[in-house]
This record gives C-alpha cells, structure tokens and sequence, in this order.
C-alpha cells in the first residue's frame, strides 16, 4: 500500500495514477534489499504480502512488508523473532516455514517465509472442484490431522480463519494444506485494525465474545465455521450454527459441526484428534449419485394450450367474485360505527382473559450425575374446558423435540461413551398471577426460582399440579406436510 503525496489517497501499489485527485504514481517498490519483488499478493492496513526472488540465488520467498502503520519496534521486531525460532521446531509437513526478520535498508521491517505456490479458496468454489463432498471432507480431515500436531506440540490458534489455510495443488490433481501459523495474531492487540475475516470472526466467536479463557477447544469453534463456509459456498455467512441444517450432508456431519459450533465449550469435542477420527469415518459414506437430468418437456398440443387459457379464464373470474365480495364486506364494516366493534372486543378479551395462561418449560441433560445442557423454553396456553384441559403448542411444552443444540448435545455424549439422562419441570401461570421476577434476571447465573415466581405456579413436581395430557405427532411425509402446514403443532394439559 502507498500514499498519494498530494492529497493522502491510499492505494494498492500496482495503481499508477491517483483516483482523487490524478497525481502519477507509476513508480513502485521494485526490490526490498536484495530481494527483487516480483508480484503483490495481498496488502492491508499496515502490511502487504508480496512474491519476491533473491537475486544472488534466485530463490523464491514469500516476503510480508511492515510499513511504519505496523508500529513495528526493535523489541517487537526481536519478539517476532524469537517466535520464529519457535515454529522452527513444527514438523515441515502441514505448515508454512518463516525464515527470519530483517529490517530493510530504508528502515522498514519484513519477514521472509518460503515460497508456497497456492490455489486461492475463492476460485476452488468457482470452478465446482469442490463441490465433491469426499474431496472436501478429505481437506476438512488434513486441516484437523494438522492442527492436532499444533496441539501436540502446546499451540493452538484461537483465530483460525480460511486465510491462514492453504491449499497446495499435488499430482493427478491431489490438494494438500498446509497452514500459516503465527504464534502470535496481533503485532499490537490494541493498535491492530483487523482485516474483514478475522473482525468476522472476532464478533462470533463465543469464546471471544464472552472473554472466556481462550484454549484448544476455542480453535475447534474456529474450525468448525470454516467447515460450515466451504460446505455452503458462502464465506460471508451470519448465522454459522442456523446453517447447519439447511447443508445437504449426512446426519453425521451435521451433528459433528453442531458440537464443534456448540457456544459452551464444554459440549465440543476435547481435541481435534476426535475430529479426525469422526472425519475418517464419515469419508466412508458412499456419496448418492447426481440426479439424472430430465429430457426437455415436448411442447402441448392446441388442444392443451386452450384447457390452459380456459383455466385461467376461470381464474380471472373467481379472483373478481372474490374482489367484489372484499369490497363490499369493507364497505359494510366501513358503515359501522368502531367504538362498538372495540368495545364488543374489549369485552370479549376480558371475558376470557382468566382462561389465558403463561408456560414455562426447563429442560436438562446430565452424564454421570453431572448436568451438561440446560435450556428453558415460554409461551400460552389456554383453558378449554371444565375439567382442566388447556390447549397449547407441541414446541412450548416439549421444546427438545426440536432444539437442534439438544439433539447435538446427546449425540455428542453417545460419541463419548456416556449414556444421557433427560429431565423436565414445566410452569404455569394464569391471568392475574405475579409469574416474572424483574430482580432476579440481573444476578448473574441465576436459577430459575430467582427469576420466576415458581411458588405461584402450578407445576409439574409440585402442588397445584399440571402435566402433559397429550402431544400431536410431527408430520414427516410430505403429503402430511403439505396437509398440515402447521405440522400439528398441538400439545394438551
């Protein structure tokens, strides 16, 4: 990157002219002491990466410039090196090799890595080389057998995003990763200015988010969002973990990225040696095969072609009828006076109001006597009858049915080896009963007793009581779906 020196524009160093105020820029950095740069790969805020070859040797280096933005010292220059000595001790294999720190005869720092003759992430998804899903889990399994060598070795790297892994073309068109690792993410954590990728990820991380203690469990987040962007294409993707459902994958991958993407970190997998091994075998699904394409529709005969126009005729005239009676039942509710529509209204609410009740559902997991997942779940229910008969929906009363972090959660215990235990209290309140406990919610951790007033409820371990009388079955056929679009989401008290 460089600066206009008449109006302060900055600019990629390729840009010959100014496009503020059309100051000539041609000339450019051409070497970088005796390192002949010879393309510009990248350029950020503070640094830019380029290609550049030795002239005595000829070798090809990969060179990261620090400009003076960088805030790059003599201290952190010899902190930046005594990393390097550090990764020198990583295996070759599977990581990007640096080579030193050296300061530039016009003052400025940079660091010289090797060559690493890469294809970028962005045109692999252009080009559908990665739209076979055993290629793709393949590179998933090489990323996770990786990093479980980081860990071995007492590194971990929190901030793990796609630039840091690289994908190296090998013979018969094979693809290797390999991975830039840094010891350290941030030159200064409080001057740095991040690039687009890496503030994404800063702002999603659980781990990051909430300033819990950062560890190996915090890369296997990481990873597991880079999973979710390749296997959907999409590398600017909000909700990580909503996506997951929406992947055309096998149930167990979606369940493998449902633990890694899990917010406590205490439901992930414990190391990426597991990842692997859940990877592995998941390479061993069979891929359905493509759906065939289907031949061209032959065109109608006339005699279809009018069935058609007659059809449509017939709708044109049913949606005027429809029209013309909207019309006119707006006008006749137009006529009438409003106060007595609200005041029939009013009373018809106040009526009823005494039948209206809140629910309130907790539910739990626990292994080994231990509780690993909780959630809670609200909504209405509404009394029906004279006996005590409520009606309410499937999701309010039994909301594990469809909470996709509950069903992760269990799977991810069964893989461990542990049999889970589930348990449920659920609440209600009428009309006219104090329910909500505004102090509570401002203690931190808080139970469900301190937010709720649960001795006015009826409950179902307690006295008044209330339980589950019956529950509708989800529809799974899609002629029942279509039917039922509402998917019977019907539950009684």
């Amino acid at each position: 990157m460089k600066f206009c020196p008449t109006c302060g524009q900055p600019v990629a160093e390729e840009i010959s002219a100014c496009p503020a105020c059309g100051r000539d820029l041609s000339e450019r950095r051409q070497t970088i002491d005796d390192y002949r740069i010879v393309d510009t790969l990248h350029e950020g805020y503070s640094t830019f990466l380029c290609r550049a070859v030795r002239e005595r040797t000829d070798e090809q280096v990969m060179i990261r410039l620090f400009t003076p933005r960088a805030g790059v010292s003599p201290e952190v220059a010899a902190r930046l090196q005594r990393e390097l000595e550090e990764l020198k001790k990583l295996p070759g294999e599977g990581f990007v090799r640096h080579h030193a720190i050296r300061r530039s005869s016009d003052g400025l720092w940079y660091r010289i890595s090797e060559w690493v003759e890469t294809e970028s992430w962005g045109s692999l998804l252009a080009s559908g080389r990665l739209q076979r899903r055993s290629v793709l889990i393949g590179l998933f399994r090489q990323m996770a057998e990786i990093l479980t060598v980081l860990h071995a070795h007492g590194h971990f790297i929190p901030h793990l995003i796609l630039n840091d892994i690289m994908v190296v073309p090998g013979d018969a068109d094979e693809l290797r990763i390999k991975i830039d690792y840094k010891l350290s993410r941030f030159i200064d954590p409080k001057l740095d200015r991040p690039a687009p990728m890496l503030k994404k990820l800063l702002a999603a991380h659980p781990d990051i988010v909430n300033q819990r203690p950062l560890d190996f469990r915090s890369d296997i987040w990481s990873l597991g969002k880079i999973f979710v962007e390749l296997l959907a294409g999409d590398l600017e993707i909000d909700d990580i973990e909503g996506k997951v459902d929406d992947l055309d994958v096998p149930e167990d991958l979606k369940v493998l990225l449902r633990v890694m993407l899990a917010d406590d970190p205490d439901l992930r997998p414990q190391s990426m040696a597991e990842i692997s091994e859940s990877l592995r075998r998941i390479e061993q699904i069979p891929e359905s095969p493509p759906a065939p394409e289907l031949p061209p529709e032959a065109a109608p005969p006339p005699g279809g072609l009018i069935r058609r126009l007659q059809k449509r005729v017939r709708l044109l005239a049913g949606a005027l009828v429809l029209l013309i009676a909207a019309g006119m039942l707006a006008w006749f509710f137009l006529l009438r006076d409003p106060r007595a529509t609200e005041s029939a209204l009013e009373s018809y609410a106040n009526r009823y109001a005494p039948a209206v009740g809140f629910v309130l559902v907790e539910y739990w997991l626990e292994a080994d006597g231990t509780r690993v997942f909780r959630n809670v779940a609200e909504g209405t229910a509404f009394l029906v009858d004279r006996e005590g008969y409520l009606l309410t929906s499937r999701h309010v009363v039994c909301p594990w049915l469809e909470d996709p972090r509950f069903a992760g959660a269990v799977q991810y215990l069964r893989m461990r080896g542990l049999e889970p235990a589930m348990g449920y209290r659920l609440y209600l309140w009428f009309e006219g009963t104090r329910a909500f406990n505004p102090a509570g919610r401002v203690i931190e951790g808080a139970d469900i007793a301190d937010i709720y007033f649960t001795e006015n409820a009826y409950s179902t371990d307690g006295s008044p009581r209330v339980e589950i009388s019956g529950v509708a079955r989800p529809p799974v056929r899609t002629r029942q779906l279509v039917k039922s679009p509402l998917k019977d989401d019907v539950a009684v008290l």
